[in-house]
């Protein structure tokens, strides 16, 4: 039984996770560094180091997750299953906090959006 819990946790986590990884992988970088100012690059700086650290903060959410649900199908240990259990729910609270913040930002960009830009009307 916990065989079948551990094979249905990991084909939902790959049906979540791997999609977004693989598309990502898909898109050209951008390298936005010296399409400004030279004042720009500090920002641009600043924004890598924290979607650096969202990036590594995500992955070791997962991995805890991961790491735990084996240990507690290897060892049969409920109190694992229970940690688990916690770094699931830390890992979707995490996510949807980050959803929250993409959100927050894809509203600023568009409330500072012309009006024909906000309408889709191309200018030329």
């Amino acid at each position: 039984m916990e065989i079948l819990l551990f094979i249905l946790l990991v084909g939902v986590w790959a049906a979540f996770v791997l999609p977004s990884f693989l598309s990502r992988r898909r898109k050209p970088a951008v390298n936005r560094s010296w399409a400004g100012s030279p004042g720009s690059i500090a920002p641009d700086l600043h924004r890598r180091q924290v979607l650096g650290r969202r990036r590594l903060a995500l992955v070791v959410l997962m991995l805890a997750a991961v790491g735990t649900l084996v240990g507690a199908v290897l060892t049969g240990s409920v109190f694992l299953l229970a940690v688990t259990l916690i770094c699931d729910v830390l890992l979707g609270a995490y996510i949807a906090l980050l959803l929250q913040i993409k959100r927050r930002q894809a509203e600023s960009r568009f409330a500072g959006a012309g009006p024909s830009e906000r309408a889709g009307a191309v200018t030329y």
